[in-house]
């Protein structure tokens, strides 16, 4: 009796108990088998029974009395052409739905906040189409005389030529507040009627109807945290940049944006958080960030600074005497000069117009009566005057010893360093300031002794000017009672003599002993001669930094490239 194959590994394909020869192959006989290889032998038949392991059967010759049993290794059961196909018709559907409402979600994403931030209407500008139906109700619309009062009243604080000419700022605001204000029509004797219409002639004046950066008429997606948009339902002290009121009038006004693409999504120990928690919303959020990273709502190419605030500074602004901070900074394109009407703005502690391309020349007697006025912030505009000689008034400046901050660089002034801004005594001059900085500018002639009475200065700019003649030996009680190191910043000007001993008092006038590292640069300027003995023997805990011009001036205690002095 011969004895039993060996095992062989085959793979069967079996439905309803039959066998699909096209899917029943042998992978492998054992190398030892003999007889003919298991490969050239057709299979016969497949027996399946619940109760017993699969058994394969081969035929090695016509007699089926000579068939012999084979134990398998491996039988895998697999799927019919039909089941095959059926499968990969419903993974198809399914593909096919998900690239469907991936389309749709794409197209969603892109068009939406097309429509909303490029070709959205706008809103002050539509108009309703006429009712078909009669009126069931006598109608509410004012009277045109009541308009009339309005106009009467705006124009306590208004031209009235300005109102009633179509197209201008003034004449959108006032039919805004009368026809469209979504938070309804305010009384004649509401007592912040002017406030909500000086905000709307600050829209219109600075973004030509359409809108800013962020936070414009009409946008659903302010950025600004917890405030709203321009133009709203809301209260005026609700709006982007009324940053503080007082029983409804605004204190603080601030529009200055150094990061335009802040939307309120933060990284934190722990995760990245996301206060808005719609998906959608949040496609929303990004489009708007790539739109706005290529064009504002004017059509200007936007940078990263700034609200895009676009047109000129309104004279009613100045009518908002609840004042302490006004800051509107970095807009380029705003462009006009200070309104005389900011005169009214006495409460002012702090005004800043940063970076803006305001060209005119302020008023006479713009600080006149800004009296409690301690920083002052007009860096990086375009003016081309002498330095206004009423900033001495603003007492705040002195006699309180507040942080005064004066900063008029690179806008072309003009003309001598005017003596009556420093103090002679207590009760004049700018005997508190901190900080002054007017460099980048024309200013010439030569450096007032009275420089040497800013006790409390800690911060001298006056770089790249045209300042002529010797350096004051005064310069030495600079900043006398300051707890401050003291940086002084003389070069790019056209100083000449030497460099006076008195120098070395410097970094010894300093209130309690406590401020050191004091910086003192005085290069390229026509200065000659050596510096004193009594400056290098310092050490350099007093005086860190000492520049001056190696090839003129003799420095035992510069090196030759006029880097800072070396610890002795």
């Amino acid at each position: 009796m011969p004895s039993a194959p060996p095992p062989f590994a085959t793979t069967l394909g079996v439905n309803s108990g039959e066998v699909d020869v096209d899917y029943a192959e042998t992978n492998s006989v054992h190398p030892t088998c003999s007889g003919n290889h298991a490969s050239d032998v057709p299979i016969k038949e497949t027996v399946v029974e619940s109760s017993s392991a699969i058994k394969a059967y081969i035929v090695d010759s016509d007699d089926e009395s000579e068939m012999s049993e084979i134990e398998a290794l491996r039988v895998d059961i697999l799927p019919t052409r039909v089941e095959t196909a059926k499968k990969a018709r419903s993974k198809l559907r399914l593909y096919t739905i998900l690239a469907i409402i991936f389309l749709i979600i794409l197209a969603t994403t892109i068009m939406v906040p097309v429509y909303v931030f490029i070709l959205k209407p706008d809103p002050l500008d539509r108009s309703e189409p006429p009712s078909m139906l009669p009126s069931l109700a006598p109608s509410e619309a004012p009277t045109e005389m009541l308009y009339t009062l309005y106009v009467d009243k705006i124009s306590e604080i208004s031209n009235p030529t300005m109102l009633m000419t179509e197209g201008t700022a003034q004449n959108k605001a006032i039919t805004w507040l009368y026809h469209h204000d979504p938070a309804s029509r305010r009384d004649l004797d509401d007592e912040r009627l002017f406030q909500r219409y000086i905000a709307a002639v600050f829209y219109y004046s600075t973004s030509k109807g359409r809108g800013w950066h962020d936070c414009y008429a009409g946008d659903v997606l302010c950025t600004s945290s917890s405030k709203k948009p321009w133009l709203s339902m809301w209260d005026e002290c609700d709006w982007y940049g009324f940053v503080e009121c007082d029983n409804g009038f605004v204190t603080r006004f601030i529009i200055c944006k150094y990061h335009t693409m802040n939307h309120d999504i933060s990284v934190r120990e722990g995760g990245l958080v996301i206060p808005r928690p719609a998906l959608l919303a949040l496609m929303f959020i990004l489009m708007h960030t790539i739109l706005n990273s290529v064009t504002n709502q004017n059509g200007v190419g936007k940078g990263v600074n700034g609200n895009g605030l676009h047109g000129t500074l309104p004279e009613e602004f100045g009518y908002l005497t609840s004042l302490k901070q006004l800051t509107i900074d970095r807009n380029p394109m705003l462009t006009s000069n200070i309104p005389a009407t900011f005169s009214k703005l006495t409460n002012l502690r702090r005004l800043s117009l940063l970076f803006n391309n305001l060209q005119e020349p302020w008023s006479e007697g713009l600080l006149d009566n800004m009296t409690e006025l301690s920083g002052l912030y007009l860096n990086y505009n375009n003016f081309n005057m002498t330095l206004p000689l009423d900033i001495s008034n603003c007492t705040s400046l002195t006699g309180l010893g507040l942080a005064a901050l004066l900063e008029l660089d690179e806008n072309f002034l003009t003309g001598n360093l005017p003596a009556k801004l420093f103090p002679s005594n207590i009760t004049s001059g700018l005997p508190a300031l901190q900080i002054l900085d007017l460099q980048n500018n024309r200013l010439n002639g030569t450096l007032p002794v009275e420089l040497g009475n800013l006790h409390y200065i800690h911060k001298l700019y006056l770089s790249n000017n045209d300042f002529q003649g010797g350096l004051p030996a005064s310069l030495s009680n600079i900043g006398r009672e300051s707890v401050k190191y003291k940086t002084i910043t003389l070069d790019g000007n056209r100083l000449s003599g030497v460099i006076p001993p008195e120098l070395a008092n410097i970094s010894l006038l300093c209130k309690y002993g406590y401020c050191h590292g004091h910086s003192l640069n005085l290069t390229n300027n026509s200065l000659t001669g050596k510096v004193p003995d009594s400056i290098c023997s310092l050490p350099n805990s007093q005086l860190k930094e000492l520049l001056v011009d190696c090839d003129e001036v003799e420095c035992s205690c510069c090196n030759p490239s006029c880097d800072p002095i070396v610890e002795r």
